[in-house]
């Protein structure tokens, strides 16, 4: 008799303890003392039937439990058994917490680990634990949802209540239809879900100006880099928020302006079939689950493409957020700004874990060559913070109209170039390109980063001189004291395509430039199909019978050294920029922009008419003016012993400017950059050819009848020299 006192004080007691901190689950009109516990671990002489098989031949057990451990005793009902109870083991089941990747008793970072022999320390933690469900979950109720202990087991002392909202459906709580009460879309968060996690996760917790830890509990609207307009609109397969607005009563209300992320926005409280329990929104990348607050034209571009973006970390997919972010900024080794796993600067570009630095090598278009060569460049150097990447490039992407800007930048072509080359802490190129006369900058979208090799992207339909055109802007650097000479390149134009007229024509910018006419023939060369312009390469063959000195020396070395000035001399070579370049109101070289037409740096008219030259025109930055425009007495000494006296007598003495009988550039049939088209007799050699004649036969005697060139005037007006 006191014997059966006892055991019915025990039941009494088990059952009090059931009842008077009874949560939402867990109630005596579901389960009854007898589900978990037994008095005499018998039933008429035999084990109780729910006993797990392996443990039948044993017992009794602690705390009269039914099974040799807790988790045994739990799964023996959440294990898919009773549809009562929500499977935890089955990866197929809906449930909001996830499942145990494996509950055996082996790691798996997939998951929370139960029934481990040893203790683990949970990220974010120095706490080591071993888990059974009872570490989370109070099995005789609790005042927070799903049973959920007050006091979690990790060292930070605390009594959480977490609070949530369950959609009333007509079987339950308190039913028998789990397929309606623990699926997500029937439950609502509403506070201290992330505080309660933290406990066990404690360097996890919080937030920071610069963002160095992953925000909990912080409203979505209005936070920094989230997309307000993204998540009002429609989002597959919503992550779950909180939102502790008490007049929410169903979670379809989602979204709203309180809606807040928290732990379980990224991870199942369970386990998921990947690491960290993390959560992928489309069942394939984490990267769309960021997506949902994060949103941008971030898988557009090449950090974010499926197949060929950024990777960084073995295992983890393509253009994945985590090959850059850590998701709590802790597991590092460091708190790095907005949750990166390294410093901020452009070394995180160049740093790589598991399978390897990510921008140490090449480029695919050959346009960024690599680390050794963009650190000595002039971009590295001068710009600020060493030259970070985000000085030109944003790691996301940004729009320009429907489609991302190439290449990350933060702006659109010459946008991007004129941010610091607009007079605020460089040359100010921005000035030049303002001019009369420039390079086609200005039509957005013209330049394609792939485009090289392929002469139509050149072609008519397509003219465009982009700042990237021309220069490399990771490699890009001054020469120095060790200037280049004729026609050697420029360092601030290498790296860059061109064309060349020896072997195959086209050379790709991983090979990049050695004379400068190879990058003014990409566009100025019957290669890119500009029918409109003369083939430049043409006009400066060295084979021509005369030719300005830009690929060889001049043919007629034999020159008096009274010809030339600004020493200048018979043999020297020049560059294209020695005429095409910013006019003499600039310190700036290259041909960006000019007062005068064609970009030239001095003035030089162009025109048929007769006028008088003067000594501040473009042929004499190279030519004597006295020598060739003077037939003062003063002027004498300039041409004596010099063949050139004609030319004095007609520009000086008859208005007759020096493009009235030259080709600025080559002549292939005559000497001296004769007009193909002219009739004369040649001054130097003294060869008959007919008379000399203007456009209109002013000068002298007409051709003889029949002789003159066939489209002769028209030629002459239409070809622009």
């Amino acid at each position: 008799m006191i014997q059966k006192s006892i055991h019915t004080i025990i039941i009494a007691a088990l059952c009090a303890a059931f009842t008077a901190d009874a949560g939402d689950w867990h109630q005596p009109s579901q389960l009854v003392c007898s589900t978990c516990h037994t008095i005499h671990y018998s039933e008429a002489g035999t084990s109780p039937a729910r006993v797990p098989a392996d443990d039948k031949p044993f017992g009794p057990f602690t705390q009269l439990l039914l099974a040799s451990t807790v988790n045994g005793l739990c799964l023996s009902c959440h294990d898919g058994y009773y549809t009562e109870a929500p499977d935890v083991i089955d990866a197929a089941y809906p449930a909001a917490a996830g499942y145990f990747a494996n509950s055996g008793g082996s790691d798996n970072e997939n998951a929370h680990n139960l029934g481990m022999s040893s203790g683990e320390t949970p990220p974010g933690s120095t706490d080591s634990l071993i888990l059974s469900c009872t570490s989370c979950h109070n099995p005789h109720g609790s005042p927070g949802y799903r049973n959920l202990l007050l006091d979690p087991p990790g060292s930070v002392s605390s009594n959480i209540t977490v609070e949530a909202y369950q959609v009333v459906k007509p079987d339950g709580p308190g039913g028998n239809k789990p397929d309606h009460v623990y699926i997500q879309e029937n439950i609502l968060y509403q506070d201290k879900m992330s505080q309660w996690c933290c406990d066990c996760h404690p360097d996890f917790q919080g937030t920071s100006v610069s963002g160095s830890r992953h925000p909990q509990e912080v409203l979505i609207y209005g936070a920094d880099h989230t997309d307000d307009e993204h998540w009002e609109s429609s989002i597959s397969n919503r992550v779950p928020v909180e939102a502790d607005h008490t007049d929410v009563q169903d979670p379809d209300d989602i979204p709203s302006t309180h809606d807040r992320v928290f732990c379980l926005s990224c991870h199942k409280a369970h386990g998921s079939a990947i690491r960290s329990s993390l959560i992928r929104a489309d069942g394939n990348r984490m990267l769309s689950t960021c997506l949902q607050c994060h949103y941008g034209p971030y898988e557009l571009t090449k950090h974010g493409d499926a197949t060929d973006g950024v990777y960084r970390i073995a295992d983890e997919p393509a253009g994945d957020c985590v090959h850059c972010h850590d998701e709590h900024a802790s597991q590092g080794g460091g708190l790095n700004d907005y949750l990166l796993f390294t410093e901020n600067n452009k070394n995180l570009c160049y740093t790589g874990d598991g399978e390897g630095a990510c921008h140490a090598m090449a480029g695919t278009d050959k346009i960024y060559q690599g680390q050794a060569i963009y650190d000595v460049s002039t971009h590295e150097d001068s710009m600020p913070d060493n030259g970070r990447c985000l000085n030109c490039h944003t790691p996301h992407g940004q729009m320009a109209g429907s489609e991302p800007i190439p290449g990350l930048a933060i702006a659109q072509e010459e946008a991007l170039c004129l941010t610091c080359h607009g007079g605020s802490s460089a040359k100010n190129i921005a000035f030049e390109i303002a001019k009369n006369f420039h390079h086609p900058i200005s039509e957005s979208g013209g330049h394609d980063q792939s485009e090289n090799g392929d002469s139509s992207n050149y072609d008519a339909f397509n003219r465009h001189a982009e700042c990237v055109d021309c220069h490399n802007p990771h490699y890009a650097k001054s020469d120095g004291s060790s200037a280049p000479s004729p026609p050697d390149a420029s360092n601030r134009i290498k790296g860059v395509s061109g064309v060349s007229v020896i072997g195959e024509p086209y050379i790709p910018s991983d090979v990049g430039i050695t004379y400068e006419y190879q990058l003014c023939y990409k566009c100025h060369s019957s290669w890119d199909q500009l029918v409109i312009q003369p083939d430049m390469a043409e006009l400066f063959d060295p084979g021509n019978d005369s030719y300005h000195p830009v690929e060889a020396p001049g043919k007629n070395t034999n020159i008096n050294l009274g010809a030339f000035t600004h020493d200048w001399g018979p043999t020297d070579m020049m560059y294209c920029t020695d005429c095409h370049s910013s006019d003499e109101t600039s310190s700036i070289r290259g041909p960006h922009g000019s007062q005068y037409e064609h970009i030239l740096k001095m003035y030089y008219d162009t025109s048929l008419s007769s006028r008088a030259m003067s000594l501040v025109e473009l042929c004499f930055d190279c030519h004597n003016y006295d020598t060739y425009a003077n037939e003062s007495d003063l002027a004498e000494d300039a041409r004596k012993d010099i063949r050139f006296g004609d030319h004095a007598e007609h520009v000086d003495g008859k208005n007759i400017p020096c493009y009235i009988c030259h080709d600025s550039h080559g002549s292939s049939g005559k000497p001296h950059l004769i007009l193909m088209d002219t009739y004369m007799e040649d001054p130097v050699q003294g060869e008959e050819g007919g008379a000399c004649i203007s456009p209109g036969g002013e000068c002298h005697s007409e051709p003889p009848e029949g002789n003159e060139p066939a489209g002769y005037k028209y030629y002459r007006v239409q070809y622009d020299r």
